[in-house]
């Protein structure tokens, strides 16, 4: 508990019936301390950490355009895939990012797969044009379309 707490002195907590629980720190500091039990993050570990920013204002996006979907570990999973898809392929504005992740959600995770939404990638990633303004002129009518297409195929 004590390299949980850090340098905080006290934890306190509603007991449930109107009362409160403390947890003192007996060794203030500890994280400064060496210890055994220090959190050691991977670089993937690091890599998706360094999006949690990103991957909470994609979560909010939804919860607000799509509130049906259950935000649970699986999402924030597929959230974060879909994010270091993007930077795979090249997109790295924060705005694009957003944009690639809800359009997988809201077409099926193979859209980005459509020949016309590779071309749309390709082009914000080898001109002065954003992903966002690649894909300004397409409707949802055309992205449903595009993800009937893939499924096609597929089949």
């Amino acid at each position: 508990m004590m390299s949980v707490m850090g340098p905080i002195n006290v934890w306190a907590w509603p007991d449930g019936s109107g009362g409160w629980q403390y947890h003192k720190n007996d060794g203030m500091f500890a994280l400064s301390r060496p210890s055994v039990a220090r959190l050691n993050f991977s670089q993937k570990q690091k890599v998706t950490l360094s999006r949690l920013p990103l991957i909470n204002q994609v979560s909010e996006g939804l919860s607000a355009s799509a509130p049906d979907f259950d935000q649970d570990a699986t999402f924030f999973r597929t959230v974060d895939q879909l994010l270091s898809e993007a930077k795979e392929k090249g997109i790295v504005d924060d705005r694009d990012c957003r944009l690639y992740v809800t359009q997988a959600f809201q077409f099926g995770p193979d859209i980005h797969k459509h020949p016309d939404m590779e071309a749309r990638c390709i082009k914000a990633t080898s001109s002065t044009i954003s992903y966002v303004e690649a894909c300004s002129d397409l409707s949802d009518e055309m992205l449903a379309h595009y993800a009937v297409e893939g499924k096609r195929e597929v089949l």
